[in-house]
């Protein structure tokens, strides 16, 4: 019994070791460019605004200020 233990903690182990490996070397998931310049040199919009929405009520992975960040800032340089 000792010994099927000790090779389900091993295996556990290797699993995670590999996991964590693999992370380093290719890190999960896409991510918006923070470093980008979202400025914009000739703004259409100076008097009146657009409403612009983004649905983040259904547990969306992208949101205003995590995966859709960029155009977000984009528009509101607009």
């Amino acid at each position: 019994m000792k010994k099927k233990m000790m090779m389900v903690v091993v295996g556990l182990v290797a699993v995670v070791a590999s996991g964590l490996l693999y992370l380093t070397f290719f890190p999960a998931g896409q991510r918006p460019d923070s470093a980008f310049d979202l400025t914009v040199r000739n703004p259409a919009y100076t008097d009146r605004h657009p409403l612009i929405l983004f649905d983040e009520g259904h547990y969306n992975s992208h949101t205003s200020d995590g995966g859709y960040a960029p155009f977000a800032k984009l528009m509101r340089n607009d």
